[in-house]
């Protein structure tokens, strides 16, 4: 909707449907890797300006924006269709200057019940862990929801905190554990430099993940023994995990 809002700077209109429907064995052009089967289909369209063909192919890149510094954080798209994907559905997104855009989240609908899911036992198996804890220290709600499920599919175990108090409250609980810290360097009550240096004085050896979206903040990109490292926003999934995978196997 915020999308469709600034697309729209002279007016217009912006409209929002919500249908059921059943896709064929061939699925749908946008997706071509869409399932058949029964969705619950929202989309969101807009007359507005429409999208470059060369910025469409990257909409659900994790902070890829085009809207000024402070003005959005690109995690919106990726965000849904993280979500939506997690569900088993997917994302489509039409736009062309001359029509405007529409944006479609496509979830499939459960074939159970909900009092039958309901009614299925719970069970509190612990899930096991076979890579390193990970403390991920970070502000902005969406950015650490998407770190933190991107390390997670990988099989680390995390511990998120949303501020540089709570990270400390559970460095306190697991200091023992955690085999690396992840933090954003600009935050409101302590910059994560600062953080670490506590976390590191009690824990000689711990590694950390510095990022941000702010050149100034760069911390030292090594420190000994190649504890530290930094990693510059906006970056993809991939490079994320791939500095993880270096600090924690150092």
């Amino acid at each position: 909707m915020i999308n469709s809002r600034d697309a729209l700077p002279g007016g217009g209109e912006i409209a929002v449907t919500a249908i059921r429907l059943t896709l064929p064995a061939s699925g749908i052009a946008l997706d071509p890797a869409s399932s058949p089967g029964d969705y619950a289909c929202i989309s969101v369209h807009d007359n507005g300006t429409g999208i470059p063909v060369d910025v469409q192919a990257r909409l659900f890149e994790p902070f890829f924006t085009t809207k000024e510094v402070g003005e959005g954080t690109g995690l919106g798209l990726p965000f849904v269709h993280g979500v939506a994907r997690h569900a088993g559905g997917f994302v489509t997104v039409d736009s062309s200057p001359a029509n405007g855009t529409t944006v479609s989240v496509y979830v499939p609908i459960a074939a159970q019940s909900a009092e039958a899911v309901a009614a299925e036992p719970i069970t509190d198996a612990p899930r096991e862990h076979p890579k390193a804890t990970i403390l991920l220290v970070e502000d902005e709600d969406a950015v650490r929801q998407l770190m933190a499920r991107t390390l997670g599919r990988a099989q680390y175990r995390v511990l998120t905190a949303a501020s540089a108090v709570e990270a400390q409250s559970i460095f306190d609980r697991h200091a023992d554990e955690i085999g690396l810290v992840v933090t954003d360097v600009v935050m409101p009550e302590m910059r994560g430099t600062a953080l670490a240096e506590i976390f590191q004085a009690r824990r000689p050896g711990l590694r950390v993940l510095f990022v941000s979206g702010y050149s100034e903040a760069v911390p030292p990109a090594s420190g000994p023994g190649g504890m530290v490292s930094f990693l510059a926003k906006p970056f993809p999934a991939s490079r994320l995990l791939a500095e993880v995978a270096a600090l924690t196997a150092a």
